[in-house]
């Protein structure tokens, strides 16, 4: 039964995709960068006795309501793009590149809906143990959020502009 909601391989694809393209090993830098750096903002915000306040609550809610279905149909769009190359001679660059691609959409949504539960903890709660346990949730979610938004722009912005500009050989990668 749990299997239906199980969304560790999500987790996983995610960071899979967290190596170096080249030699296909893992990139410390890359796993610095998301989770190294949300963690160490994390850490300075409560340090600085930062807790995320019910306005702010009220802020990132509608923002990631918002996030999370423009990111459902980016995943459809990824999808109808993964589906025409399975057919098409694509080269194994641009498969992974799609699979990933998939992979970090994925676990963008799984993010929003994990920090939508966070916030409305924080909503109905007042304990400040716990606020401070959400607030430390809440900012290393939203850092890990917004840098794997920027690698998915990337990552769409590279296989639109595949679409458009020629190879070496003059064909148009599609």
């Amino acid at each position: 039964m749990l299997s239906k909601i199980n969304v560790l391989d999500i987790v996983r694809d995610h960071f899979l995709t967290l190596r170096k393209y080249q030699s296909d090993r893992w990139s410390a830098e890359d796993f610095i960068l998301f989770v190294g750096v949300p963690l160490a903002v994390a850490v300075a915000m409560l340090y600085f006795g930062l807790v995320v306040s019910k306005a702010a609550v009220d802020v990132l809610f509608t923002g990631l309501s918002i996030f999370a279905g423009l990111l459902f149909n980016l995943l459809v769009m990824a999808h109808g793009i993964i589906r025409s190359t399975v057919d098409a001679p694509r080269y194994e660059d641009e498969k992974r590149l799609l699979r990933e691609l998939y992979s970090n959409i994925s676990y963008s949504i799984l993010i929003a809906i994990v920090m939508l539960g966070v916030l409305l903890i924080r909503y109905v709660t007042a304990e400040p143990r716990v606020l401070y346990a959400i607030s430390f949730a809440t900012y290393f979610l939203i850092g890990n959020f917004l840098l794997t938004l920027l690698m998915i722009l990337k990552r769409i912005h590279v296989v639109l502009r595949q679409e458009f500009e020629p190879d070496l050989t003059g064909r148009t990668l599609r």
